[in-house]
């Protein structure tokens, strides 16, 4: 019996949905590397990338244009560059940005958050803002205000150390029930709050919430 004819197979010459299939199973963290190795990987790794974390607003925009599915943004605590630029250019994107990680940033973007409700505040569903320096109640109006469709928020502070990073001065805010207030007053939609840390709040807080926000599930 003749052996059978063996057929060699260049890898680039394999379906795209079968690469797609092999590198959806890869940690989203290692696409980048991945990426550089050639051009098709680098087209797949961006159609199939979902979750961004951005470091540095000058690479920020190039990557906003080219990976069109993304839907959760984080941005790293060591970020370097102008954050209210950087919430314009992701809301300017035109992607459909579903949850916005901005934890351990020095300061909450107030004015950059108020300039895109139009946009931003009509796909964002959960918004994180863990350790966040310096955070008031005027922060939660301006979330209230900016989006109405918030479903998960986390502004939860706490101390702790990162390597050679001491986050414990993070734990400044002056949180307060008339914050909660207003914030409920706008989210109808919210189902799950984390406020943690923060020692101004009382059952008032608790109050408003079950009372305007009917999903509400966790707190």
């Amino acid at each position: 019996m003749n052996p059978p004819n063996e057929t060699n197979v260049r890898w680039d010459s394999l379906p795209e949905v079968l690469w797609d299939y092999i590198l959806l199973r890869i940690d989203a963290d290692d696409f980048e590397p991945i990426s550089l190795t050639c051009k098709l990987f680098f087209s797949i790794t961006d159609r199939l990338r979902t979750t961004l974390t951005i470091s540095n607003s000058a690479v920020a925009v190039g990557v906003l244009r080219r990976c069109r599915n993304i839907k959760r943004i984080n941005v790293h605590p060591r970020f370097q560059g102008d954050l209210v630029s950087l919430i314009h250019d992701i809301s300017t994107s035109g992607l459909p940005i579903e949850t916005l990680d901005l934890s351990k940033q020095m300061l909450f973007p107030s004015q950059g958050l108020l300039k895109v409700r139009k946009t931003l505040g009509t796909t964002l569903k959960t918004l994180i803002c863990q350790s966040i320096r310096s955070f008031t109640d005027e922060d939660l109006v301006v979330i209230s205000e900016s989006f109405p469709a918030l479903e998960e928020l986390d502004i939860s502070t706490f101390r702790y150390v990162e390597r050679d990073y001491d986050f414990s001065s993070f734990r400044v805010g002056h949180i307060t029930d008339a914050g909660i207030k207003a914030l409920a007053s706008n989210l109808a939609r919210l189902r799950k709050i984390n406020v943690s840390g923060f020692h101004m709040i009382s059952d008032a807080s608790l109050s408003a919430l079950l009372s305007n926000c009917v999903d509400l599930s966790e707190a």
